[in-house]
């Protein structure tokens, strides 16, 4: 596997909108090489915490490549994750009102 990101068909250069895909393709940017490519879903795995730790064989030519598209990959991830916690903080509801018994 390579870590990647979903790009949204808006944000897609001409250049890879144009590649030959099919119905139900999406496109993603894979993370230390930036090459992009058209995907299914049963090709794509959600990102957890663990695949911080993965580690790829030294002997690979693309060694270099992957060990920093584990980095980006970790950095957009805790983005993610902080942007997540800002939205929900938002939708938090108040407290309930309560009314006071004496005003001091």
């Amino acid at each position: 596997w390579w870590p990647a990101q979903i790009i949204h068909s808006s944000h897609l250069p001409q250049n890879v909108k144009k590649l030959k895909h099919y119905d139900g393709e999406f496109a993603v940017q894979f993370f230390g090489t930036h090459d992009y490519s058209w995907t299914h879903g049963g090709r794509v795995f959600q990102y957890v915490e663990d695949h911080k730790k993965v580690t790829a064989v030294k002997s690979d030519r693309l060694y270099k490549k992957f060990q920093q598209g584990l980095v980006e990959a970790a950095i957009a991830f805790d983005e993610y994750q902080k942007n997540r916690l800002s939205e929900s903080l938002l939708d938090k509801k108040p407290e309930a009102y309560k009314h006071i018994q004496v005003c001091i």
